[in-house]
């Protein structure tokens, strides 16, 4: 191992590489900037560290002189390719320009130069990881076939993500799909976000469907993670065409769409996949279709088809529905929630929603506790819970305790009121909960009556909706005492609290608490961060 030679730059030098590169890694990139300049030798191990990740934020043509310095491209593991294009706000509610910059369709994104981007991939050596994202998450673009074929067929490639841009909208054929070298991916996400506006020049999603389809049948044999969002996946040939050998992480995001005909659950449709290990079905429910279980109560008896799974997560859960009953010994994480969340929903300022209509048949407390009795899990770490209270809430709250107790390290409930006048049983909770004693972090949503509510500022022509600072400020407050009475009534192991409220922003979000304890054994609450130049607490957004 090489040893530097003592220098007067310090005795840091005479460590050896290893050593040296133990040391830099451990600092923050400030730090880094800070000890690249103080002599070449040491600059020479601080860029591979700094520029690991790197980020290219694009609002013209991304030509060569616009990317990333040349002498970089060795030093990148991970590409972050940021999409501030001008042209993706033509034609919706953002628009800003009456004519298009870079390209004759406001869908497609005409800023990147398919060859300058293959060419500088090409000479990443350490380059496996590609994440594509929009600046403007709401906002309807999308990337080119001719983009995006040349970054899918890097042989050294491992990881690719698209969030928030439409996928090859230009596809119309598979004979214009050319794909014949496709890279060894062990991991490919592609997701819309569900409050983007609609787009008002028809849907795309066939064609954006299309175009998945032959990615996916490039990369299904080496997959283990894959993250769709259902309206462009291509559903019938993920389910019955392709095979899964490796799938060990499924994600399928947005509104319920039928498979099959007749429509079939999805304990059928996802039979194909016998390693998957997270099942993870973040399906918003529309008004006008029922909820469906994963598994029907009338479907014949048969094995579950995914006998490691250790994490699922079930959007609109139905109490009769028999996966329940069948889930393996080895499931360590519970999801019974709704997508996106109710209180999402109910915080969100009214400019802000552009999502489609959805709704939220939320269980009761009784239903949920027969959901739970239903299981057998002897090794549960963290659950997740949304539901309406109603008399067996009570009961559902100590049966964690008598179920869960031993494994249980992490919960989160979001309990709504049936009325708007029923009291929040702060007392009950409490004693409830300390009926975990290995819990460590601890998230809730409890509706309080005197959550911040929004007010409408009006102006001289229309007018806006916002929370108001005072409102805001006097619910943390009340957090606060809400987090230190968990604090003393939960076990020495509980290390976090995370408590819901309104966003400012819109929407909603956690206030983290850390719990420290005196050497007397009294529990008190902290705000984990704050703004010390504002004075403000920092709100960790609810995804």
């Amino acid at each position: 191992m090489m040893q530097h030679p003592k220098s007067e730059s310090g005795p840091i030098l005479s460590l050896n590489d290893h050593a040296l590169d133990s040391i830099l890694t451990g600092l923050d990139k400030a730090s880094l900037l800070v000890m690249s300049t103080t002599c070449q030798a040491i600059r020479k191990h601080c860029l591979p560290i700094l520029f690991h990740e790197a980020s290219v934020v694009s609002k013209t043509s991304c030509i060569q002189k616009r990317f990333l310095p040349e002498n970089l491209w060795r030093y990148v593991s991970v590409l972050h390719l940021v999409d501030h294009c001008l042209d993706m706000y033509t034609g919706t509610p953002l628009d800003l320009q009456e004519r298009l910059w870079f390209a004759p369709d406001y869908l497609l994104c005409g800023i990147y130069d398919s060859l300058t981007l293959q060419n500088a991939l090409q000479h990443m050596p350490q380059l496996h990881s590609v994440q594509l994202h929009m600046w403007d998450t709401i906002a309807t673009h999308g990337l080119p076939w001719s983009v995006l074929r040349p970054i899918l067929s890097l042989p050294n490639l491992r990881e690719f993500a698209i969030q928030f841009l439409r996928f090859a909208p230009d596809a119309c054929s598979k004979e214009a799909l050319a794909f014949n070298s496709p890279a060894p991916l062990t991991s490919f996400e592609c997701t819309l976000n569900h409050r983007r506006v609609a787009a008002p020049y028809g849907p795309v999603e066939g064609n954006e469907q299309l175009a998945l389809s032959v990615v996916l049948h490039g990369i299904h044999q080496t997959l283990e993670r894959l993250v769709l969002t259902t309206d462009h996946a291509p559903l019938d040939d993920i389910c019955f065409t392709l095979s899964w050998p490796c799938l060990r992480e499924l994600v399928l995001r947005g509104e319920f769409r039928t498979v099959g005909d007749p429509p079939l659950p999805f304990v059928r449709l996802l039979a194909n996949m016998p390693k998957l290990r997270n099942l993870d079905l973040r399906i918003s429910q529309p008004p006008d279709i029922e909820p469906q279980p994963v598994w029907p109560a009338d479907l014949p008896n048969m094995l579950l088809p995914w006998p490691g799974l250790q994490q699922l997560t079930v959007s609109c859960p139905q109490p009769d529905d028999k996966v329940y009953a069948a889930l393996p010994y080895s499931l360590r994480c519970l999801s019974l929630r709704y997508y996106p969340h109710l209180s999402t929903h109910q915080w969100t300022l009214r400019d802000e929603r552009v999502w489609r209509e959805w709704q939220w048949p939320l269980l009761g407390s009784s239903d949920v506790l027969r959901i739970l009795r239903a299981c057998d899990l002897p090794v549960l770490e963290h659950l997740e819970l949304e539901y309406v209270e109603n008399d067996a809430d009570d009961d559902l709250l100590r049966f964690l305790g008598s179920a869960f107790a031993p494994t249980m390290t992490s919960l989160t409930i979001r309990r709504y009121r049936r009325k708007p006048s029923t009291h929040v049983p702060l007392d009950g909770i409490c004693e409830a909960l300390g009926a975990l004693p290995r819990l460590h972090t601890l998230s809730l949503h409890l509706d309080f009556h005197d959550t911040p509510k929004v007010y409408y500022r009006p102006l001289r022509v229309g007018g806006y909706e916002e929370y108001r600072l005072e409102d805001i400020c006097a619910f943390e407050e009340k957090l606060l005492g809400v987090a230190n009475m968990l604090a003393r009534a939960l076990g020495p192991a509980l290390e976090m609290v995370k408590l819901a409220m309104p966003w400012v922003g819109g929407g909603a979000a956690w206030l983290e608490y850390d719990i420290f304890r005196e050497a007397g054994g009294a529990a008190h609450a902290q705000y984990v961060h704050t703004d010390i130049g504002k004075g403000r607490k920092v709100q960790r957004r609810m995804r």
